[in-house]
């Protein structure tokens, strides 16, 4: 088994690997041995994670799938960028709307003897729909006078899939 000694201060550990001879003949003189040793710093990662910035709603799979993984190592004190994932806007049809990539917790982190992690949030925003009015005449070979068309309900209100809305009346009725 090898000799090692775990060097806190260093982070990391030696290996003792042997001496320079096994054996030496005396001969009129001191015999030296010079025993070699390596260092090997303590490695560690980078890893990150996704979070819903918008209450109420989990982020989709395929937002997940988009997580950037990192196989470098990294030694105490080495500074790590965070990578951005491959696309930054996702469009969800099952929530009707849009994620987009918001940005991490931090551009960047210095490692401090433990695993860093970034953390990013994504938000998400509801396609957005509108209420419009027209007015026929339902009565044939009848045009609709322009009094009539200006009295159509305007309504600049937006509304998300699902929402229900109210026909609003003419703005006047006589």
């Amino acid at each position: 088994s090898q000799t090692t000694y775990t060097d806190a201060v260093n982070d990391g550990t030696w290996t003792f690997k042997g001496y320079d001879a096994a054996s030496a003949v005396v001969n009129k003189s001191d015999v030296e041995f010079v025993g070699k040793w390596s260092f090997e710093a303590n490695k560690y990662q980078a890893t990150y994670r996704f979070e819903s910035a918008t209450s109420g709603k989990a982020l989709p799979a395929a937002i997940t799938a988009l997580t950037p993984s990192d196989s470098a190592t990294y030694v105490n004190g080495a500074s790590v960028s965070a990578q951005q994932p491959s696309q930054t806007t996702y469009t969800d049809a099952v929530n009707d709307g849009t994620w987009t990539f918001k940005g991490y917790d931090a551009a960047n982190a210095v490692v401090n003897k433990a695993n860093v992690e970034f953390v990013g949030k994504w938000s998400f925003e509801a396609n957005k729909y509108q209420a419009t009015y027209r007015f026929e005449s339902e009565t044939a070979g009848k045009s609709l006078p322009a009094a009539i068309a200006a009295l159509t309900p305007s309504d600049s209100a937006t509304y998300v899939n699902g929402a229900s809305v109210s026909a609003q009346q003419p703005s006047q009725t006589t």
